[in-house]
């Protein structure tokens, strides 16, 4: 359909793409699976998030998929590249998500978080780890600690994943000053909430219907 959300959010999602050639056929073959199969055009949002949203909304569905950024979603899944199903569960799609937010997608035009890429996101979202900074005579030193956690996961994962966002700030401003980096957190929360909303699939109950 026309449009998508995330265009407004962030104007980079997908402009790496407006210049590959469509196929030649594409029109024609979008009007025999609407005409002729019962496709449903759906504007504002990706097919994908449509997808999300009846999996969310119909408990008993299966998604069936190829695409990693449906790995968000909780419940049965079926990949028909290689004939499997597999379940997500809440915890495992939710760490997805914020592995998703510190990596970004290059293919779809958002960055992430610099300098994380995914074993290092794997490793924060798995064991909570996050950078520290140490203030020295002129210089900064950094160390990796593991956050307390709390019994809301969703809070915890985003505590991290926000002061790797500020890190990144601080190396990128060179700051020198436990003050200058504490200064940055708002900054990073807004960066990360950035990154955070291209990379939501959207569920059930997100939009009027």
């Amino acid at each position: 359909g026309k449009e998508n959300f995330r265009y407004t959010i962030l104007p980079s999602y997908k402009s790496n793409r407006k210049d590959i050639k469509k196929p030649e056929l594409l029109e024609a073959l979008r009007e025999y699976a609407i005409n002729e199969l019962g496709f449903v055009v759906v504007d504002g949002m990706e097919a994908d998030d449509a997808c999300c949203i009846d999996m969310t909304k119909e408990k008993r569905s299966i998604l069936c998929h190829i695409d990693k950024d449906l790995n968000q979603i909780e419940g049965l899944h079926y990949n028909w590249n290689k004939q499997e199903f597999y379940e997500i569960d809440p915890q495992s799609g939710l760490k997805f998500f914020f592995m998703q937010v510190l990596t970004g997608d290059p293919s779809d035009g958002y960055k992430g978080c610099p300098s994380v890429g995914k074993v290092k996101a794997k490793e924060a979202v798995e064991l909570y780890l996050y950078p520290c900074p140490s203030f020295g005579k002129g210089k900064v030193t950094w160390f990796n600690t593991t956050l307390k956690r709390s019994e809301d996961l969703k809070k915890d994962l985003w505590e991290v994943v926000v002061k790797h966002y500020q890190k990144a700030l601080a190396v990128k401003k060179d700051i020198q000053t436990l003050k200058e980096y504490e200064e940055l957190r708002e900054e990073a929360e807004k960066e990360a909430l950035t990154q955070a909303r291209v990379a939501y699939m959207l569920r059930d109950g997100d939009i009027e219907s």
